[in-house]
């Protein structure tokens, strides 16, 4: 169901691009092929793309002004800002996210998932499971690659582990207030293109997150230059090093820390560099061991 401007919002889709033309077509298709039984808006925000996408988004919004919620950035402000900039924007009851290069393969995703939350009060949120293709749309893997029933309960504890749930594929009960301004300012203090891991923890704070196991969507993972996303484009060293810096300012925030999870990465870290053969970061790291130590025996101390 489209949205009227008379008509209440039950669900918001928070849709980030930056440079995918070439796929936002088939990502806003997937979108506007949603069957519901309730109001739902796009709020796009294009971080100042070069490739067109910006001259697309204008030709679907005057199709379907009623929906289309549209940011167009003249200069780039990264990723993870163009997230909580549009987040501010949204005014519905749940909130979900996609990107221009990813797709949702159920056309009635947005249903299940409302439904859900409508008859399951004490989740905050639900995800599902979803496909990794190449950028020639080859099937990679499904992830979580853990499968229990038609569903399971992912806690904090399975997040402390390592393991994960897709963010792109969850929706959230969403009240813009002052809970979400300190969200926005937490994942803004993070690095640019890098907010997943305060989401996930913010997420986990409320509930566990109910997982799904339907495949319900396609997230692309795509390495050419110009058109990448985060995943893609970033090195290993790159994601372990932006992901602890995140944890350490989620640190302090909730009903628990993260020492686990910070030891773990620092082996990550350690590991990734020896299999890469980076000699040079891998010697940088060793010098900056002691500065470490420091942080890590303030954070027992607490």
């Amino acid at each position: 169901m489209s949205v009227a401007m008379s008509e209440k919002v039950v669900v918001s889709i928070l849709f980030s691009v930056y440079n995918h033309s070439k796929h936002l077509k088939r990502a806003i298709e997937s979108v506007l092929k949603q069957k519901t039984d309730f109001a739902y808006e796009i709020v796009v925000g294009d971080d100042s793309s070069s490739d067109g996408s910006q001259s697309l988004l204008k030709a679907y919004e005057r199709e379907n002004p009623d929906i289309f919620n549209l940011t167009l950035r003249d200069e780039n402000i990264g990723g993870t800002r163009n997230f909580t900039d549009l987040l501010k924007k949204c005014r519905g009851k749940y909130l979900t996210f996609i990107e221009g290069d990813d797709y949702w393969t159920c056309d009635n995703k947005l249903q299940i998932q409302h439904d859900f939350l409508e008859n399951n009060h004490d989740y905050f949120s639900v995800s599902h499971r979803l496909s990794m293709r190449n950028e020639h749309d080859e099937f990679i893997s499904i992830t979580p690659s853990r499968q229990m029933g038609n569903a399971y309960s992912f806690t904090i504890d399975d997040f402390l582990h390592g393991e994960r749930f897709p963010l792109t594929a969850t929706m959230l009960r969403f009240e813009y207030n002052g809970a979400f301004d300190e969200l926005s300012r937490m994942v803004d203090r993070g690095a640019r293109n890098v907010g997943d891991t305060t989401l996930c923890i913010f997420f986990l704070d409320k509930s566990p997150v109910m997982v799904l196991n339907e495949d319900m969507a396609v997230y692309q993972l795509r390495s050419k230059v110009g058109e990448s996303n985060y995943n893609s484009i970033s090195s290993m060293y790159d994601k372990l090093t932006d992901r602890f810096s995140l944890l350490k300012l989620n640190d302090g925030a909730y009903s628990y820390n993260f020492m686990r999870l910070y030891m773990k990465l620092l082996r990550s870290i350690v590991g990734s560099l020896v299999r890469q053969g980076s000699k040079e970061k891998l010697k940088l790291f060793f010098l900056l061991v002691p500065v470490l130590a420091l942080f890590l025996k303030s954070l027992i101390r607490r």
